[in-house]
């Protein structure tokens, strides 16, 4: 079995990896980047929202991604992250905004929670550090 580096529009290869995941912990070259977790959802009585499909903006490359958790490879530094949803006549809808730091070697953990009110900001926390160990298996 041989490995392939992935392609993403967050990775230095170019667009096209199958849901934005980078290679296994370690791994030859990439093992000095870092990851960042961010889990997007919603107050469980906005169920409409599961209707649409929010946007992740990571240094102005926007992804759709659907609601639950994610993780993306990324180059140690401080990156860009904002993220919304599309409701009804408007594109951009409870946008939220941070500067988030990845650290190579470490999962970033965010998390995005949409407004109570569908036109107000919504909520980018900051969850903390942690060891890539915490990563899932990647199929292993």
């Amino acid at each position: 079995m041989s490995y392939s580096p992935p392609q993403g529009p967050w990775h230095p290869q170019g667009p096209g990896a199958p849901g934005g995941y980078g290679p296994p912990p370690g791994h030859g070259a990439y093992a000095q980047n870092g990851y960042l977790e961010i889990e997007i959802s919603f107050f469980f009585m906005q169920f409409l929202l599961l209707l649409v499909t929010p946007t992740v903006v990571i240094d102005g490359y926007p992804q759709k991604r659907p609601w639950g958790r994610h993780f993306i490879e990324l180059a140690p530094g401080t990156h860009q992250l904002h993220v919304s949803f599309p409701y009804l006549f408007s594109s951009q809808c409870g946008p939220a905004l941070a500067m988030v730091p990845i650290y190579p070697g470490t999962v970033t953990r965010m998390k995005y929670s949409s407004p109570f009110f569908m036109f107000s900001n919504g909520t980018l926390a900051m969850l903390g550090h942690a060891p890539m160990q915490a990563l899932p298996p990647f199929g292993r």
